[in-house]
């Protein structure tokens, strides 16, 4: 039963930290993993493509919020959606281990997908209930800062950790098993942990008042804002911007693990955690904190284009190092890491996160009145397909092309996005937030 006290005593530093490992975790789980593990045990770039769908649910996660807001607490949906994901993962492990088809490896990543739905709207709803108003923009940078530590540990750890088991105890399903029991037991010890320090709280509590059909509901906010000015411009632009990014992201790891003969680096897995993981993911931190630095300091206006810029130039190097791969290398701590490999994969990543601030911030811009919050879960959803769809092709097009015509064919895609860059009516949106929510 809930405690009406127990607003009294919530300790933010206790719960925020777990909350967001926990949740990139499992967001790695089923964007990232399944395709690493696909092609580690040799399938091919268009089966790894295709893996990119499981990032499907949690993109379009807004069309279950109902029913999270309507039947039980946020603090109850995410523990046992949590409990869920520690069974479901150390399921994935024991069926590698005992030699099961990979179809049934396939159908945990999906299952998980669709669990972290639900996960994902509980966990962020209960962190805007239970975090004070006047601290909750920290402690959002906090969760945000703990999200992208439980990345590298995904993207970099658990790969490099598979690549030092699969040498030691039969190749690269033996690791991938024992990596997702590894997985399942840290999953398990963090919903432990949430168990204990979620706080119970009076206002976490289901939303009986009467709701429209949730469908009609996003359709009527839909086309109220399609038939504002410029926004079927601005829709457009925002689900064409990260398009040239999608396809690299997806047939990334491929890349840097196909051998040379197939256009490849033919890098071990302890090297493409490394590269692909440590690093790389500082980068993206490092250059998520200038972009909105750039987009406070400038505006939308200003950082519109260089945003374009940025995310999709370095896409070029690519382009280089399928020409000239490099062999040069350091030894770090009995690990043999690419230079040249290592320093693309971190201008990728900055550039990235640089281009990636402006996006957000327009997709804040353009979510504005009474219905706010529906309206940016709908642009979100809109452009997370953006991102899904066209990395669900990535395998397809890299083998009709090769890698180097690829990664050229992929700069120019997220360039387009410039073609539609003048539509956007950057000052107006600004001037009309700054109305909205005069400065205090």
């Amino acid at each position: 039963m809930n405690n009406p006290e127990a607003d009294r005593v919530v300790r933010p530093w206790g719960f925020v930290p777990t909350m967001g490992l926990f949740q990139a975790l499992t967001f790695a789980y089923v964007s990232v993993m399944p395709g690493v593990f696909l092609k580690s045990i040799g399938a091919s770039n268009s089966l790894v493509g295709l893996a990119t769908l499981f990032y499907l649910p949690v993109a379009l996660r807004f069309l279950v919020g109902a029913s999270v807001d309507r039947h039980g607490t946020k603090r109850t949906w995410s523990l046992v959606c949590q409990l869920i994901q520690v069974f479901i993962s150390a399921l994935s492990g024991l069926l590698v281990l005992v030699g099961t088809p990979v179809s049934s490896v396939l159908i945990c990543f999906g299952m998980a997908a669709l669990i972290g739905a639900f996960l994902d709207l509980s966990t962020d709803g209960l962190f805007l209930v239970a975090t004070p108003a006047n601290r909750k923009a920290f402690f959002a940078s906090l969760k945000v800062q703990a999200f992208r530590f439980g990345n590298a540990v995904a993207q970099g750890g658990y790969v490099m950790l598979v690549g030092v088991l699969a040498s030691h105890f039969g190749g690269p399903k033996t690791g991938w098993g024992l990596v997702f029991l590894v997985h399942a037991v840290l999953l398990l010890l963090l919903g432990a942990w949430n168990f204990f320090a979620f706080p119970r709280l009076a206002t976490d509590r289901p939303d009986h008042r009467p709701m429209p059909n949730p469908f009609a509901w996003y359709k009527k906010v839909f086309l109220d804002f399609v038939r504002q000015p410029d926004m079927l411009w601005v829709l457009a632009y925002l689900a064409v911007y990260r398009i040239g990014e999608s396809l690299l992201a997806a047939m990334k790891v491929p890349f840097l693990l196909d051998a040379p003969a197939q256009g490849g680096l033919g890098l071990s897995l302890q090297q493409v955690g490394f590269i692909n993981g440590v690093v790389a993911l500082l980068m993206l931190v490092i250059g998520g904190l200038l972009g909105g630095i750039a987009v406070e300091k400038l505006g939308l206006k200003k950082t519109l284009v260089p945003g374009i810029l940025l995310m999709n130039l370095p896409h070029l190097l690519f382009v280089y190092l399928s020409f000239r791969p490099s062999s040069w290398s350091v030894n770090l701590l009995g690990l043999e890491v690419p230079v040249v490999a290592q320093v693309i994969l971190a201008i990728e990543a900055l550039g990235y996160s640089l281009g990636f601030a402006p996006f957000i911030y327009m997709q804040i811009l353009v979510s504005r009145g009474p219905a706010r919050a529906t309206l940016f879960a709908l642009v979100a959803g809109i452009t997370n397909l953006g991102w899904t769809l066209p990395g669900a092709g990535s395998g397809f097009l890299q083998e009709l092309l090769g890698y180097g015509p690829f990664f050229i064919v992929i700069t120019f895609l997220g360039l387009s996005s410039l073609a539609l860059a003048p539509k956007i009516p950057a000052k107006r949106l600004e001037e009309e937030a700054r109305q909205e929510e005069p400065a205090v």
